[in-house]
This record gives structure tokens, C-alpha cells and sequence, in this order.
């Protein structure tokens, strides 16, 4: 009698506890929202046509497919990206309005003073992809290479004329590595201010600059037209998606490294389930072969971190930028 009064106990308990769990599950189900159920705006601080431009619409693309909603991409750039920041960081914490983040939107803004948000107050969500910085001149310059460009700048200074975008982009910084390694006083040149990597390149292309760089993902286009010449690839890599063009490293400046990255981040108090979606959505992007092919064709390569990696690097990657910096604040 006493074991059958156990057993029915353990039963009762078992039974509890499956109640239990069904009521917890279907609790989550229904405090849970489902999500996107609506479009989603990507806001990028560069100008259509840009390296990072390129490449947040192929993300976009296909991001939307995994998640089954559109996704738009709105441009806004200048101001140092930090309009393009405001937008998303005073949007509502809902997951439909993020940023296409990258190097000009984070690490290098925390090197800026007096911004109106603190760069660390948002919610950074996943990376995708890196690539390298490309140095562009114009075909008719008669410069073949970094060091043809060296020497124009050091016999006559005052008349080397750059394109660039903010201090805190690596379009600005990648050139003042090579005008550093090459030993030009920044002080000796005249640098044009641009939004993005695309209207760089028009400027090479139109005679208005000497010498510019975008990201790796929006150069083929214009160097296969003929409009502008890459002399170039920051790093120690050549790229596929230019073969013929020679690394820094190759042409004597190793000291030339600095690339690009696209991810995404968001508000601050960014619900969980929106990071959860996002970056299972993310995973299956990374695992398409299709995508794959496509970041090689535009000469980046896959770079995945998850929330917390990403915080992470975008600290070191502010701290390795600063002294670089300070050099070309001597303008």
C-alpha cells in the first residue's frame, strides 16, 4: 500500500512538472513578439556607390531572404558618420531600424570628442565580412605605384592632392599610414572632403583628386571602366577580384594595413529575440555558397563575429587607430 501511494506521488510529481514546462514554454511563446513581421531599414554612413555601400546591399539581400521581409538601405553620410549613428541610436529598440555598421560608425567615433551619444550605448549585433582599403589614382596621372606617388608627393609639396572623407574613416586613415611610411609631411598636402567611397572615386576619376582609396567591394567597377587606376591593396594580400594590383606590402609599405567591415548594430535595449533572430538568420547567410562566391567577386572575405566578439574588437580596433590619428590632426 505504501508503494502504491509512492508511485502515484511520483506520478502526480511527474505530471506537475510536465505542466509546469508546458506552461513556461507557452508563456515565452506568448511574451515573446513575432519578429520582423514588417520591413527593416539598414542605415549606412557612406554614400551610394561605396565599398560598404556594395556590400550592405549584398548582406541586405541576402539577409532579407533568410528572413523573409524587406530590407532597405538608406544612405546618409558625412558629419563623420555621426548623423547616420543618431538615427538608429534614437530610433525605438524594435529591431526595424538598425545600422549598417562599420569602422566610421564605432571605433574611430570613440576617438572623436564631443559627440552627442556615447559610442558604447548601443546594442552591436554581428559582423560579416572584412576587406581591404584599395589606394586609387587617376589612368592619366602616369603613376604606376605607391612609390611613383611617394615620389610626386616628397619633390613637390603643396601639390599632392587627396581625397578623403573624415579623421575617422579609413579612407582618411589608410592614406596617412602610406603618407607616414613614405615620409611626406601631411602638412605638404591638400586633402578634398568627400561622404563616401563612390564619390572618392568620381573625384579620381573626374581630375578633381590625385590620389583616394575606397573599400575593395566598390573599386572593380570603376577600374574596369577604366576611370580610375588601383595602385594598391592595404596589407600584405592581393585580392581576386584585382590581380594585377600589388599589396602595399609587396611595393616596400607593409606599415599600409587598414581595411573595412560591415556589420550591423542597433539601439540601446535592443530586445534579446532580435539579436537571436538576427544572428541565426546571419549563420545560414555565412553558410551559402552563393554569398561566399559573391564577397570573393568583390574582393572581402568572410569575418563572422557574434555580439560580443564584435564589442570586443571594436575596442582594439579604436586604441590601435589613435596614434594615427594624432598624425593627421597636423593638417
Amino acid at each position: 500500500e505504501d508503494s502504491a501511494m509512492k508511485r502515484k506521488m511520483i506520478l502526480g510529481l511527474c505530471l506537475a512538472l510536465v505542466c509546469m514546462v508546458a506552461f513556461a514554454q507557452g508563456q515565452t511563446q506568448l511574451t515573446t513578439p513575432e519578429y520582423p513581421t514588417r520591413s527593416i531599414d539598414f542605415i549606412i554612413a557612406s554614400s551610394a556607390g561605396s565599398g560598404g555601400d556594395v556590400l550592405t546591399r549584398l548582406i541586405a539581400k541576402y539577409l532579407s531572404e533568410e528572413l523573409k521581409v524587406g530590407i532597405n538601405v538608406l544612405n546618409q553620410g558625412g558629419g563623420n558618420g555621426i548623423p547616420a549613428v543618431q538615427a538608429v541610436l534614437s530610433a525605438k529598440p524594435d529591431g526595424y531600424t538598425l545600422l549598417a555598421d562599420q569602422a566610421l560608425s564605432s571605433s574611430y567615433q570613440m576617438l572623436l570628442k564631443n559627440l552627442p551619444f556615447d559610442v558604447n550605448e548601443r546594442t552591436f549585433i554581428v559582423r560579416f565580412a572584412k576587406g581591404p582599403q584599395v589606394l586609387c589614382v587617376n589612368p592619366n596621372s602616369g603613376w604606376k605605384d605607391l612609390n611613383d606617388v611617394a615620389k610626386f608627393a616628397k619633390e613637390n609639396p603643396g601639390k599632392l592632392v587627396w581625397a578623403g572623407i573624415s579623421s575617422s574613416s579609413a579612407a582618411d586613415l589608410v592614406q596617412l599610414q602610406f603618407l607616414r611610411a613614405a615620409g611626406v609631411n601631411v602638412k605638404d598636402t591638400k586633402k578634398l572632403s568627400f561622404t563616401g567611397g563612390g564619390e572618392i572615386l568620381s573625384a579620381i576619376a573626374g581630375g578633381h583628386a590625385m590620389l583616394g582609396t575606397s573599400a575593395a567591394s566598390g573599386v572593380p567597377s570603376f577600374a574596369q571602366s577604366g576611370k580610375v587606376l588601383p595602385v594598391a591593396i592595404a596589407g600584405a594580400s592581393r585580392i581576386g577580384a584585382l590581380p594585377d594590383t600589388k599589396s602595399a606590402a609587396e611595393q616596400g609599405f607593409p606599415e599600409v594595413t587598414i581595411g573595412f567591415w560591415i556589420g550591423l548594430s542597433g539601439p540601446k535595449d535592443l530586445p534579446q529575440y532580435v539579436i537571436d533572430t538576427i544572428d541565426a538568420a546571419a549563420r545560414k547567410v555565412i553558410a551559402n555558397p552563393a554569398f561566399l562566391q559573391d564577397l570573393d567577386r568583390l574582393g572581402v572575405v568572410l569575418d563572422f563575429a557574434d555580439s560580443a566578439k564584435m564589442r570586443a574588437d571594436i575596442q582594439v580596433e579604436a586604441k590601435d587607430t589613435e596614434a594615427l590619428q594624432l598624425y593627421g590632426s597636423g593638417m
